[in-house]
């Protein structure tokens, strides 16, 4: 079996946790390709630009193969320049990236404490889960009342698998004046009856 692990948030790790990824098993499992790209670390999503580790021959070269022929693999000389300069100079940027979402998080834990809706823990990356079970039985319903009685954009968590109904999720990477206020939005609309 080929293990595909997607590991584009690997920088983003919160509140000391640790990183592992999982070429850390590359001696005990050899079928293991790691996609990944320092798009959501830097925003550079705009550079369109990703990278695949593979350890495997085999595999490294069946891909190589698909890649040639459907012209994939090429970068371009902006992606080049971007992606050195975020390597070379960009650790003040995700110290601060960092610092500005563990003290959203440290936020929403707060607005949260005397609501209904959950903070899911979690030890990395900037999209935040919101357990909505104890105030819906409906996902449908749920996404609906929330998102417009709040104005607020989140992703309805059944998108990711029905294991995500009755969740959403809201990207936090921004500034704490506009979290805060997402979250008391967010609040707000939750129904007083349940």
């Amino acid at each position: 079996m080929l293990l595909i692990s997607d590991e584009i948030h690997k920088d983003i790790i919160l509140f000391n946790n640790k990183y592992t990824s999982v070429l850390d098993f590359r001696s005990d499992y050899e079928k293991i390709v790691v996609c990944t790209s320092e798009a959501k670390t830097f925003n550079l999503c705009g550079i369109a630009d990703s990278m695949v580790i593979v350890h495997n021959e085999s595999i490294k070269n069946s891909m190589s193969n698909t890649f040639k022929k459907y012209n994939l693999g090429r970068t371009n000389a902006l992606t080049r320049i971007a992606l050195e300069a975020a390597y070379n100079d960009g650790k003040y940027w995700l110290n601060e990236v960092l610092k500005t979402v563990e003290e959203n998080v440290k936020t929403i834990e707060r607005e949260l404490e005397n609501s209904k809706i959950e903070l899911i823990k979690f030890e990395g990356t900037y999209q935040v889960w919101l357990d909505f079970r104890k105030v819906f039985n409906d996902t449908k319903e749920m996404f609906n009342h929330i998102t417009e009685n709040s104005g607020i954009g989140l992703n309805a968590g059944h998108w990711f698998g029905r294991e995500g109904a009755l969740f959403m999720r809201i990207n936090i990477a921004t500034s704490n004046e506009k979290v805060t206020d997402a979250i008391k939005r967010i609040i707000k609309a939750v129904p007083e009856k349940v």
